[in-house]
């Protein structure tokens, strides 16, 4: 394992450990996590993303109105983490993209769902990594969450 994989492993331990009493939720979206791109803004004040987010997206949505737990309206922290698909011959060690871009797919499409929060300004409390899948591991964005009182 190396040094990132074991900071994932350390960091969600820590997560759930510290916080097992508020109860946390677990969703994961098994697709290839891609963050998202620039925003093009048009003459008509429509705004688009590129192509590889918007089917992200689209593809993401369609889990995430399967959730079956519980919806808050109350603040949330969330411990995310982005599994890439590796390329046969990666340019770096981690994946390429900004990791605060990878975190606006699976959160726009949790609240496109309706499912999980009213919005994503409730999260006030955010862990992200983002690696590498290891071998026989399945792209995916795996997010554990938990709402409290403040």
């Amino acid at each position: 394992m190396n040094t990132l994989e074991t900071l994932c492993e350390i960091a969600r331990e820590i997560f759930l450990a510290d916080f097992a009493d508020n109860e946390p939720q677990q969703f994961t979206i098994n697709l290839n996590p891609v963050p998202a791109s620039r925003p093009r803004v048009y003459s008509n004040g429509g705004v688009g993303y590129g192509k590889k987010y918007t089917e992200f997206q689209k593809h993401a949505v369609g889990p995430c109105n399967s959730f079956c737990g519980r919806k808050t309206a109350k603040p949330v922290a969330a411990f995310i983490e982005h599994i890439v698909q590796r390329p046969k011959e990666p340019s770096k060690p981690y994946p390429n993209g900004d990791i605060d871009n990878y975190d606006k797919g699976p959160m726009d499409a949790m609240v496109k769902s309706k499912l999980f929060f009213e919005d994503d300004v409730q999260v006030v409390f955010l862990i992200s990594v983002k690696r590498y899948q290891k071998e026989n591991e399945t792209p995916c964005v795996h997010t554990i969450w938990f709402d409290f009182d403040m």
